[in-house]
């Protein structure tokens, strides 16, 4: 219409290609606000646009006007970003930090192009009516298309367009952008990057960005964010679902997505789950899997869950349906390009955490915490409320730093920048004032500074140039790759689909090589460097936990300069060895346990007693066997104890292993001959071989026909300071009797819940005694170079499933464990503890000891098996 309109032409109707626009992403990978660290993404040309055709006659007239208003109007905006055009060759002048004239090569045809983009965009809008430029800023392009289209069709345009600018009277205003071009050409070509920055200082143009010194990247993250978990999965958890800020909701800066931190996990962690059991699965690595299960434990995954949708730039960025899937398979195929050039792999538990970094709202708050969460030296107040406020702390609430994620963050992509070429640079477009560091040297000579947070860039100089120029103090840097330092690419686990294509982890160095002016844009040649402090997510798993956090040493440190000296001579702290806490207190005392016997008559009693009272209980068993059921009710009433000796016989019939339908006698024979059997053979027989079915081996193998005097002759003994009951009850445990030993320290329902005492208290007493006796003679032996320390233990369970709350974690992240009601056999040969786990649930456990008050009593010296 409005060519129509201007020329006094008619023309067939001609079809415009209207460009519907995508809105162009923030975050990692877009237009996020132009601060230190806001990212770039890969910007969408307006070729990659989805397109829908009109007719120039359905914009004729009000109902035209009405149309174009109902269905394009949201798109105005668009066109403003589709003007700034991409700056493709520097404007010469200013090269590196010198002053330098232009070079002889300089010409108007190479560096006058890009001024170009104002004085079309002006011109075009001129051939617009006020009105429709006003209402319709969208026809601007749907016209460029038209004009376009007709010149294909055999030049109609030019004539059209010759027409249009003599009647418009338009030639002053392209005389005026012309000289206008000029002066900005010219004043950008004059000035060296200093002289430009300093421009923008004058000027007020923009704020300071936050950048550190090169000092501050050698304070690793674990010693600006507190110490990472060894228990890194854990850690993962704990930090997204159980902190302070775990379920407030949030609401982010760039698409607008209102979320929380323990949500963005589940979502991942089902992503996760999901790919984990799909077709193929058996791929993956077999710890991926055991992961993922422990993952499983803390969703409802028969919940739905919905992602929170985006308010803002929601068409392209969707992560309900325009998420990239199938990123554990790439994982595993990034591990093995990892392999063939000898560098680790990825674990689990890093693609867990690039995943909740990549493309997701999480990354806000890792930033934050890497801009203003420092627990040392000085930060920027305004990312110090930022992260206050976006991880839930106050003047009562500690706030959640996310330390091990942004440890393993880091560790996944230092592996993966070993995948980036050397030869690559990229870009990253930033506006703002750089701090003054950036041109002034250090001590080394050197110019730049470190970014605390994530760092974005792209391969696409055009993209950068985008950010970089779109208004303000704009800089570009030029990224350098090196063999030290590259940039990883995540778009491959990304949750959206236009994430930067390099990232650099925190603390990286920017060194800045060269600068110079492109056509008003500050242009700053850079090496990146990782930070020499970062670790590795192995590193953190074996690490040795510091004594001392931070907070404790700096008030530590306080509470001495606020104390007053005290003088005089030291003297040395009075301690024993860590040994003696095993020996007791009547051992420094020099004298005997008054309460400490050396005979073996109170076990032989004990154990006699025991059996002499089974065999009682078998016989009322017997006859309540015999009895009516009206005869039952009545002893159940009248004479409990006879029934209490059925549920007696019932118990130790499965503690013996008897067949389920031994009688009574039967039963009380097996004890007898278990128990009392091998307590005579222990006081009063010499030893002899005998093959012995539950244990199936042969009794004393190899010892010969030694009696109780001979074990009570060696050297532990001795050294242990063992009494004959200590070895007697020892060498009992090491028989069949542990069943009748161990069980009711167990069978808590039976004995300890019902307030009924073990029935053989002594000898558990002896063999506890007699056992942190041992471990001191033990660690003796140790500290005097006469047995090698044995810091590894293996123990096998039959049939046996792990409890819920033995796996159940403190407030401080550790795993609560459970208490071994009873003596524990341990061996340090794997094999023989996994050969007895065998069993359709099989569980061993392996103990690890660090000092000799974790240790046990070796017992082969005395066992009734030692082979």
């Amino acid at each position: 219409q409005a060519l129509h309109s201007s020329s006094g032409k008619q023309s067939s109707p001609t079809r415009v290609s209207a460009v519907l626009p995508s809105a162009m992403d923030d975050g990692p990978g877009g237009t996020a606000p132009p601060v230190a660290g806001a990212g770039l993404g890969a910007a969408r040309s307006l070729k990659s646009r989805p397109s829908a055709d009109f007719s120039l006659e359905d914009l004729a007239g009000e109902q035209g006007s009405a149309f174009l208003k109902q269905k394009l109007q949201s798109f105005a905006v668009e066109v403003q970003k589709e003007k700034q055009e991409q700056v493709e060759e520097r404007v010469g002048g200013r090269d590196g930090l010198e002053d330098h004239s232009a070079p002889s090569s300089w010409t108007i045809k190479d560096h006058w192009t890009p001024s170009w983009s104002d004085v079309v965009a002006e011109v075009i809008s001129k051939l617009l009516t006020p009105a429709q430029s006003e209402v319709f800023p969208w026809l601007e392009r749907a016209l460029v298309g038209t004009i376009a289209k007709k010149d294909r069709r055999g030049r109609e345009s030019v004539v059209l367009l010759t027409e249009l600018l003599e009647a418009r009277g338009i030639a002053g205003l392209v005389a005026e952008k012309l000289v206008e071009s000029a002066h900005r050409i010219y004043d950008g070509a004059a000035m060296s990057g200093e002289e430009l920055h300093e421009k923008f200082r004058r000027n007020g143009e923009c704020f300071e960005l936050y950048y550190g010194t090169f000092a501050e990247s050698l304070v690793g993250l674990e010693e600006r964010l507190g110490p990472a978990n060894q228990s890194v999965l854990q850690a993962l958890i704990d930090e997204h679902c159980h902190r302070t800020d775990s379920l407030i909701a949030w609401t982010t800066g760039d698409y607008g997505i209102t979320t929380t931190s323990k949500l963005e996990f589940e979502l991942v962690a089902r992503d996760i789950i999901d790919e984990l059991r799909s077709e193929g699965a058996d791929d993956f690595p077999a710890k991926w899997h055991s992961a993922a299960k422990i993952l499983a434990t803390m969703i409802d995954e028969t919940a739905p869950q919905e992602w929170p949708a985006e308010t803002r730039n929601a068409d392209y960025h969707s992560r309900a349906t325009h998420r990239i899937r199938g990123f554990l398979r790439q994982a595993v195929e990034k591990n093995k390009h990892l392999a063939r050039i000898n560098c680790k792999m990825l674990l689990f538990e890093e693609v867990l955490a690039l995943r909740l970094y990549s493309g997701g709202p999480m990354y806000e708050k890792y930033n934050a915490v890497s801009r203003g969460g420092s627990l040392v030296g000085s930060a920027n107040l305004l990312f110090q409320n930022t992260f206050m406020r976006l991880c839930g702390g106050n003047d009562q609430l500690t706030p959640n730093r996310y330390t091990t994620t942004l440890c393993v963050v880091t560790s996944g992509m230092v592996k993966l920048s070993q995948l980036t070429s050397t030869k690559a640079m990229c870009y990253r477009g930033i506006n703002g004032l750089l701090p003054p560091h950036f041109w002034h040297a250090d001590a080394q000579g050197l110019c730049g500074g470190t970014e605390f947070a994530f760092m974005a860039a792209t391969s696409n100089r055009d993209v950068a140039y985008q950010y970089g120029a779109c208004g303000g103090a704009g800089t570009i840097f030029e990224i350098e790759s090196q063999r030290s330092c590259r940039g990883c690419d995540l778009r491959w686990v990304s949750q959206s689909k236009d994430h930067a294509d390099y990232v650099f982890p925190p603390l990286t160095c920017i060194e800045v090589v060269s600068s110079r002016v492109d056509w008003n844009v500050l242009v700053l040649r850079v090496r990146a460097s990782f930070s020499s402090a970062l670790r590795s997510i192995e590193d953190i798993m074996t690490q040795a936990v510091d004594l001392v956090s931070a907070d404790e040493l700096m008030a530590c440190e306080q509470a001495l300069l606020d104390a007053d000296s005290a003088g005089g001579k030291p003297f040395k702290l009075i301690s024993g060895q860590p040994k003696a806490a095993a020996m007791g207190l009547y051992h420094f005392m020099r004298v005997k346990d008054p309460f400490m016997e050396n005979s073996a008559t109170s076990i032989l009693e004990e154990v006699q007693s025991f059996v002499n009272k089974l065999k009682e209980q078998a016989i009322s068993a017997a006859l309540l066997k015999k009895a009516s059921e009206i005869e039952r009710k009545a002893i159940k009433e009248f004479a409990p104890d006879a029934y209490i000796a059925e549920q007696d016989i019932a118990y130790f019939r499965k503690v013996s292993w008897s067949e389920a339908d031994a009688v009574p006698d039967a039963v009380v024979a097996k004890v007898e001959e278990e128990v009392l059997g091998n307590l005579k053979y222990i006081l009063n027989e010499a030893a002899s071989e005998v093959f012995v079915k539950g244990p199936n081996s042969i009794r004393d193998e190899g010892r010969g026909a030694v009696r109780l005097d001979y074990f009570m002759e060696h050297e532990n003994v001795e050294s242990a300071e063992l009494t004959v009951p200590h070895v007697v009850a020892l060498r009992l445990y090491t028989t069949l009797a542990f069943k009748y030993l161990n069980a009711p320290l167990r069978d808590r329902a039976e004995f300890y819940d019902k307030m009924r005492p073990h029935p053989l208290p002594k000898t558990i007493a002896f063999i506890n005694e007699g056992i942190k006796k041992l471990r001191a003679a033990y660690a003796t032996r140790v500290a005097d170079g006469r047995a090698n320390p044995k810091t590894t233990f293996w123990r096998g369970f039959k049939n046996v499933e792990i409890s819920d709350d033995f796996m159940k974690k403190d407030g401080n992240g550790n795993y609560i464990g459970g208490t071994e009601l009873a003596p524990m056999s341990t061996t340090s040969d794997l094999t023989v503890a996994a050969k007895y786990s065998r069993s359709d649930k099989s569980l061993l456990f392996k103990l690890d000891m660090s000092s000799f008050m974790q240790y046990g009593a070796e017992l082969q010296w005395l066992s009734a098996f030692p082979k």
